[in-house]
C-alpha cells in the first residue's frame, strides 16, 4: 500500500512541473529538483504518519468488533438483524441455546417462520410504527423452537436510518423471559383465584396498609360497612364518621378496633364487638370482629387484615333474652307492700350471686322509699340453701337495720335450719317465724 501511495505522489509531482526534467536547463533543473524532492520529502512523511492513524484505527475497529462478537456469543441476549422484509441478516451465537439453531439456519429466512401465529400481526405493526419515526419500545412475543415449542422472549427493536435518514435495516436484542411469563401467570391466576375467594366469601373482608389505610375489601364488605368502593378506600378506622360504639352505647375510640391494634402491636385480635353507623341506611350495625397482621420475612408489619360478620340480629335477640331475663327476676322477687310500715319478699328458686345482689336492691330501695319498719324475707320458696342465700340473709339484715327497719326471716323449715346451723351462719339481728303468716302476724303485734 506505501509503494502504491509513493508511486501516486511521483507521478503528481512530475505532472505539477510541466514538462519532464531532462527539457529544464541544468541550474534551473538542479533548483527544481531541489525544491520538488523537499516537498515531496514533506508530503512523504505527511502521508505516512496519516497512514500509520489509518492502520492503527482500522486495527482499533477490528478489535474492537471481535469483541463486541465474542460479547453478543456469550451473551443470553442474543442479537438479530432484519432487512426491511423481515429476513434474517445475522443472529448472534446465543441462538443456539435459546432457539437451538445453528445461525446458518436462519440466515436469509424469513423471521415470521419462527414467529407464533398470533404474534405475527403485532410484530408488523411495531415494525410499521418504527419506519414511521415512532419511539422504540419494548415488546414480547413467542418464537419458535427447532423442537416445535414456542418461548417467550423480550425483544427491543431499533430501525438503522442512513445518512439522508433512508431505513436501511432492523436490530433487535431479544432475551427469553419464559420462565418469568411462566411465574407472572402464576401470579395472576393465583390473584384471581384469591378476588374469587374474596368475592364470595359472605363476610366482610379489609386490609390495611400501615398507615392504617383500607387498600383491599370485598363486596360483602361494602354491603356489611353501607358504604361504596370510593367511601371505604383510603378510609382509616379513625374516621368519625363510623361512630363506632361499645356495647354498651360508650363511643368506641379508632385505636382500640382490632385492626388498628394488629398493626400496633403485631398481634391479632379475636371477636371483637362494636357497633357503627351507616348514614346512608339510617341505622347501625353490630359486628364481630377479628384481626390479623401482615408480617414480611423479618418480622416487619407490612398490613393487616379485619374479617366481621353483622350479628346485629343475634345482639338484639341477646338484648331481648338479657330484658326479659331482668323481668323474670324482677317478677321473682317481688316486693309486696303488707301495709305501709309492712313490706314482704317471698323468694322462690335458686339464689346466685347476681340474684341476691337484686334481692338486696329490690328490698332497700323498697324500705327507703316506703319508710318501712317492718321486711319480711319468706324463704319457703328457695329450693336449696346455701352460702349464697346465707350471706344474702345477714347482708339485708344489717342494710335494712341502718335504715331503721327490723328483717323478719320466715319459712324456716328442719332442714334449712339445720344448714343454716353447719354453715355457722348468725341470725342474731334476724326475727325468725316458720311461717309467712307468722311473720305478718309478728308485725302487725309489733305495731300495736
Amino acid at each position: 500500500m506505501r509503494k502504491l501511495l509513493m508511486y501516486g505522489l511521483s507521478m503528481r509531482y512530475i505532472r505539477n512541473s510541466g514538462h519532464p526534467p531532462q527539457h529544464a536547463n541544468e541550474r534551473g533543473l538542479d533548483l527544481n529538483e531541489h525544491l520538488t524532492e523537499t516537498h515531496r520529502d514533506q508530503d512523504r512523511e505527511t502521508l505516512l504518519a496519516r497512514i500509520d492513524v489509518l492502520e492503527r484505527e482500522n486495527v482499533a475497529l477490528r478489535r474492537t468488533a471481535q469483541e463486541a462478537q465474542r460479547i453478543f456469543d456469550g451473551s443470553c441476549d442474543f442479537l438479530q438483524r432484519f432487512d426491511l422484509a423481515g429476513n434474517f441478516l445475522y443472529i448472534s451465537a446465543a441462538c443456539r441455546s435459546v432457539l437451538g439453531y445453528e445461525p446458518d439456519e436462519m440466515i436469509g429466512k424469513a423471521s415470521f417462520e419462527f414467529l407464533h401465529p398470533d404474534d405475527v400481526e403485532p410484530t408488523k405493526k411495531e415494525q410499521q410504527v418504527l419506519l414511521a419515526g415512532g419511539p422504540t419500545s419494548r415488546i414480547e412475543l413467542r418464537l419458535r423452537r427447532k423442537d416445535g415449542v414456542y418461548v417467550w422472549m423480550e425483544c427491543r427493536p431499533v430501525l438503522i436510518r442512513g445518512p439522508h435518514g433512508e431505513p436501511l435495516e432492523f436490530v433487535v436484542t431479544a432475551r427469553e423471559v419464559t420462565e418469568r411469563k411462566r411465574m407472572e401467570d402464576q401470579l395472576r391466576a393465583s390473584e384471581e383465584r384469591f378476588r374469587a375467594l374474596l368475592t364470595g366469601l359472605h363476610v366482610g373482608v379489609v386490609m390495611q396498609e400501615p398507615s392504617g389505610k383500607n387498600v383491599l375489601f370485598n363486596p360483602h364488605a361494602l354491603t356489611l360497612l353501607g358504604v361504596t368502593e370510593d367511601q371505604l378506600l383510603g378510609r382509616t378506622s379513625f374516621d368519625p364518621r363510623w361512630g363506632a360504639v361499645y356495647e354498651d352505647g360508650s363511643p368506641c375510640p379508632g385505636e382500640v378496633h382490632p385492626i388498628s391494634v394488629a398493626l400496633r402491636t403485631a398481634k391479632p385480635v379475636r371477636d371483637f364487638v362494636h357497633g357503627i353507623d351507616r348514614p346512608a341506611l339510617g341505622d347501625r350495625v353490630w359486628l364481630l370482629v377479628s384481626a390479623a397482621p401482615q408480617l414480611d420475612e423479618h418480622g416487619v408489619v407490612t398490613g393487616a387484615i379485619a374479617t366481621f360478620t353483622d350479628i346485629t340480629a343475634r345482639k338484639e335477640a341477646e338484648d331481648l333474652v338479657r330484658s326479659q331475663a331482668r323481668m323474670l327476676e324482677e317478677m321473682s322477687t317481688p316486693l309486696v307492700p303488707i301495709r305501709d310500715d309492712i313490706v314482704a319478699m317471698p323468694l322462690i328458686g335458686t339464689v346466685d350471686a347476681r340474684r341476691a345482689d337484686l334481692v338486696l336492691d329490690t328490698l332497700l330501695t323498697g324500705i327507703a322509699q316506703r319508710g318501712a319498719r317492718v321486711a319480711i324475707l319468706d324463704i319457703t320458696g328457695v329450693s336449696v340453701v346455701d352460702s349464697h342465700v346465707a350471706t344474702t340473709l345477714v347482708r339485708a339484715a344489717q342494710a335494712a337495720r341502718l335504715l331503721g327497719a327490723q328483717v323478719v326471716l320466715t319459712g324456716i323449715r328442719g332442714s334449712v335450719a339445720q344448714t343454716l346451723v353447719d354453715l355457722g351462719v348468725d341470725l342474731s339481728g334476724l326475727v325468725t317465724r316458720g311461717t309467712l303468716q307468722g311473720g305478718i302476724d309478728w308485725a302487725f303485734s309489733r305495731r300495736s
